[in-house]
């Protein structure tokens, strides 16, 4: 039996850590460019993590198992789709369209909106909508997802149906640990000031579980990071998106190495280096 880990170049980084941690070798006896886990798995490969990466050919791939498939990934990659799917499978996310006549109308409600590409990551290509002027003047953005203002913004991560980890994402800290103001409230990404930290599952809102859950099983991923949202004064909690290639720290990638590794087993795989490809 043989392991890959599927990766895309965006998600490169984290891929090759991982494939490193469960102990793969960097490159294939077949193809060098192997090594940077950007193309199909290879021949004689059982079973396969597809870690961001995005196949919309006509190839199959009979006899391996795979953990997220990648056309499912492709499909997902384009974020409108994916809410447009978890819409249909009653996860609760905020109102957006990919047509600007509509979202005229929902700032004629009142709303504010944030414009996102079809395909992005981390904080890039956001922005922020607050009138027309904005929207007309918006060239860039493909779509326009109603924005929910709060200081409480998850990532959980589930894998196989489970919740493995819960991060809630909160100011930098300084060299004696205050917390640093961030550049941006509007956009909690890395480059803006934000880290993740660590939450204790059992006390998270029931509701943040139950949506990330039914977020990753509406696009049919085996696992994925969910960024979600809780407005307590709503009662409600809105799924933003469903990560299938996210960054880790050391403990994250510590997690996904005992993950993929204990899936690996349970399909009966062995753990010697020699069996396995890359």
């Amino acid at each position: 039996m043989k392991l890959y880990v599927w990766y895309s170049n965006s998600t490169s980084v984290t891929g090759r850590e991982l494939a490193n941690s469960i102990g793969l070798s960097r490159t294939s006896p077949n193809d060098r460019n192997r090594g940077y886990g950007t193309l199909p798995p290879p021949k004689y490969t059982t079973h396969c993590v597809v870690w961001g990466a995005k196949y919309n050919g006509e190839r199959y791939f009979p006899g391996i198992n795979f953990l997220n498939d990648a056309k499912l990934v492709h499909r997902y990659s384009n974020k409108c789709l994916a809410l447009e799917q978890m819409q249909v499978k009653g996860v609760t996310i905020p109102r957006f369209t990919d047509v600007k006549g509509y979202a005229e109308t929902m700032l004629d409600e009142g709303l504010e909106l944030i414009g996102r590409r079809y395909s992005h990551q981390g904080g890039s290509s956001f922005k922020f909508i607050e009138d027309s002027y904005d929207l007309n003047n918006d060239t860039t953005s493909d779509f326009w997802l109603e924005y929910k203002e709060t200081e409480r913004e998850y990532r959980v991560h589930v894998f196989n149906g489970e919740i493995v980890k819960i991060q809630r994402k909160k100011p930098k800290l300084d060299e004696e640990g205050d917390e640093i103001e961030p550049d941006s409230h509007l956009c909690k990404s890395h480059d803006n000031g934000w880290r993740f930290s660590i939450c204790d599952i059992s006390r998270v809102h029931e509701d943040i579980k139950r949506q990330a859950l039914k977020a990753v099983e509406a696009i049919g991923y085996d696992f994925g990071a969910v960024d979600i949202l809780r407005l307590p004064d709503e009662d409600k909690s809105y799924v933003l998106e469903v990560n299938s290639g996210m960054g880790l720290d050391n403990a994250g990638l510590e997690l996904y190495t005992e993950l993929v590794n204990d899936w690996y087993s349970s399909q009966g795989g062995e753990n010697e280096f020699w069996n396995r490809c890359m």
